[in-house]
């Protein structure tokens, strides 16, 4: 089953107080340290330990204060049978060196506000099954 996951982030220093999104560690901001990662990501396929595969399939930056895209993630290493429900028979048999790489969204919307105070956290969005946490 699918569902909308949101999360609050928020960035702490070295004494555990928030950070600015937008001004943190010789004036980087969150925004782009997201955009330069996904689109270093961009169609490569990454193993994530184990038989995991992981790739990021599309990177949207249409707005301002956001960071969008899809990503994927597989597994490989067992054998299956893959079913064609309309022809009602067997279609494939998938091989161990085969991954099934299902699609999930992400967007991250980062405020930018004259209040300093709201520009300390990030709100992100999954939509999917799994979360992949990313530590910056």
């Amino acid at each position: 089953m699918f569902a909308i996951a949101p999360y609050v982030i928020e960035l702490l220093d070295e004494q555990m107080k928030q950070v600015d999104l937008w001004s943190f560690n010789k004036n980087n901001n969150l925004r782009q340290v997201l955009i330069d990662y996904y689109q270093n990501e961009l169609n490569t396929y990454r193993e994530m330990g184990g038989k995991r595969l992981f790739r990021v399939s599309k990177l949207f930056t249409a707005t301002n204060i956001s960071v969008a895209g899809t990503y994927e993630t597989g597994e490989h290493g067992l054998r299956s049978t893959i079913y064609d429900v309309t022809q009602r028979a067997i279609s494939h048999e998938k091989g161990t060196n085969e991954a099934d790489m299902l699609p999930f969204m992400f967007s991250f919307i980062l405020p930018n506000s004259d209040q300093i105070n709201k520009r300390k956290k990030v709100s992100f969005y999954c939509l999917g099954q799994k979360i992949l946490v990313f530590v910056l």
